[in-house]
């Protein structure tokens, strides 16, 4: 048995102080609260922490590595899955994307993820799903090209490739409002989350009508919010509709239901600034923080994706470097990390604790709130 002491614990949404956790074959089996603030530090069975929080769950991430071809990181899944756990993360939705051009790529990727899904390997972070970041996108961002204009049929097909391994799929709103948002109504008939994304110049009309396909009990999810999305004072567009939790008593938003979002964290795909009003203005149940990583903070070197090179420069402040399509300034993914995010959660944005990890573990592990089928995991972090 493996004995973790903290000072500071997140249990359930709530700080308690000096509680302990007991692990017997990393299932936790007890926790005591109020235990003495001084436990012995002799006992080599007792792990010693400043603060414990819930296992990070990230819902949007291209893995770190395991090959020079991005688009090949997830033929080699457990490269990712044993780096991210030192960082803390110990649940990931795999981000894939679907390059027209190389069709057998997409197929050996699905099928080395989908026997994976849900299975544990040791020292190594679960994979819970599949988010599908495409191929239905207006604007690509760093995205490669997909076959967007796909019909139903060939959707239908994709989708059920990945059967019950695809928990989210990214889709543009102007790309559904020709046909009645019919791929949308699939995915939810199926119990994918619908997440709207990557559509730069979508209409108030064509936003409207995706966002009215969203329940209380199934509400549509936002793809890094603010990024390859339209935002405007006066020309609506989907961060202007997505980052609110309530909207004007107005007959045209009657009904519509608050979408959950996710935010890359990094200070670099939002400035502090926004993410500063993000987290004033929506609720914090509602926000899950993402990496929407390419690489590891100590990427020295760059990589391909999809025959386009990616390079890697470093900050002067400090922060992760940042990843752009080589010879532009496109951000195309990043090289931060949940632990780093949700430090600067708490000492930057000086958010409580337990809010920096429910936005980090918690929300998207809701299963109640959120579709996201994960269940996060108690781990001992270090001092942050």
């Amino acid at each position: 048995m493996k004995r973790f002491f903290g000072r500071e614990v997140v249990l359930e949404g709530e700080l308690v102080k000096n509680a302990e956790i007991h692990v017997v074959d990393g299932i936790i089996t007890e926790i005591l609260r109020d235990q003495s603030p001084n436990p012995s530090s002799s006992d080599p069975s007792l792990h010693l922490s400043d603060v414990i929080v819930p296992g990070f769950v990230d819902i949007h991430t291209h893995g770190v590595g395991g090959n020079e071809e991005l688009l090949e990181y997830w033929k080699i899944p457990e490269f990712t899955t044993s780096r991210v756990v030192k960082y803390g993360t110990t649940s990931i939705v795999a981000s894939i994307t679907f390059p027209k051009d190389n069709p057998q790529n997409i197929d050996q990727v699905i099928s080395t993820l989908v026997p994976r899904i849900g299975v544990p390997f040791p020292n190594c972070a679960i994979i819970d799903g599949i988010h599908a970041e495409g191929p239905i996108v207006a604007d690509l961002g760093g995205l490669v090209p997909g076959e967007k204009d796909m019909s139903l049929e060939d959707f239908t097909v994709l989708v059920d490739k990945m059967g019950s391994a695809l928990k989210v799929m990214t889709i543009a709103p102007s790309m559904e409002y020709p046909i009645e948002y019919s791929r949308m109504k699939l995915l939810q008939s199926k119990g994918i989350t619908v997440s709207i994304g990557h559509d730069r110049n979508a209409s108030e009309e064509q936003i409207l009508g995706a966002l009215r396909l969203g329940t209380s009990s199934d509400p549509l999810h936002v793809t890094h919010i603010f990024n390859v999305q339209g935002f405007h004072h006066r020309d609506m567009g989907i961060a202007n509709f997505t980052v609110l939790s309530e909207f004007p008593d107005l007959v045209e938003y009657h009904g519509l239901v608050e979408p959950t979002i996710e935010v890359v964290g990094d200070l670099l795909h939002v400035h502090p600034l926004v993410i500063q009003l993000i987290l004033k203005v929506k609720n914090w149940r509602n926000i899950a923080f993402i990496t929407d990583s390419f690489l590891e903070p100590d990427a020295s070197s760059s990589v391909s994706y999809g025959g386009r090179e990616l390079e890697v420069s470093h900050q002067s402040n400090g922060c992760c470097p940042r990843v752009v399509l080589k010879g532009t300034k496109t951000i195309a993914g990043s090289c931060t990390t949940m632990l780093s995010m949700f430090q600067y959660l708490i000492r930057i944005f000086k958010v409580p604790i337990e809010r920096a990890a429910a936005m980090c573990a918690t929300n998207p592990a809701q299963e109640e709130n959120w579709k996201f089928l994960i269940k996060a995991t108690d781990v001992a972090l270090e001092s942050y």
